[in-house]
């Protein structure tokens, strides 16, 4: 009896295991439908459109979340699962990060940065960065604004039907001057 009773608690424990699988509550986020390897060509594309120099760079893909989201949404599952299928903040619960970093100077300031929806395959953030001594166009305001706004209307903001800028706010540099929308 005694030689059966391994074998036993093996057939138990794989019972045991198929009935509780299903309950388990992965912490993969649900309804991703890109891998990380699907995720570095959609990036390298919007990368090279807002002018970092990808081929010049080495690069990082992590997987990013909104610590704030987060933070709001851990206490409360059913709140989580309506988040998590709303069409404005479903995609920005968490996506692939892909970093860009210049070969032979310090890690900070990246290159820039792009982020996709695991979901869609969609650019969520694109963003090229400049060191501070770096000099770039002085562009006021009122150029970049046509800019921002044919941006806004290039794409469908689901949560925001007709979405306008309000207000701009300038970052001073000794050699340019960027301005956040």
């Amino acid at each position: 009896m005694k030689r059966f009773v391994p074998y036993l608690a093996c057939v138990v424990g794989l019972i045991l295991t198929a009935i509780l699988l299903p309950l388990f509550n992965a912490a993969q986020p649900k309804g991703i439908r890109l891998t990380r390897g699907d995720a570095i060509p959609v990036a390298d594309r919007a990368a090279r459109e807002v002018g970092i120099p990808v081929d010049r760079s080495w690069r990082t893909l992590s997987w990013s979340d909104s610590p704030i989201l987060n933070k709001e949404l851990e206490t409360n599952a059913d709140l989580r699962r309506r988040a998590n299928d709303d069409l404005v903040l479903g995609p920005r619960l968490g996506g692939y990060r892909r970093m860009y970093y210049r070969r032979g100077l310090e890690k900070n300031p990246p290159y820039g940065y792009v982020v996709v929806d695991p979901r869609s395959g969609d650019v969520l953030t694109a963003r090229r960065r400049l060191r501070p001594e770096e000099a770039d166009k002085k562009l006021t305001e009122a150029q970049l604004r046509p800019r921002a706004e044919a941006f806004v209307h290039s794409r469908n903001f689901p949560g925001a039907p007709s979405p306008r800028f309000e207000s701009a706010r300038p970052t001073e540099y000794r050699a340019r001057t960027d301005w956040a929308f």
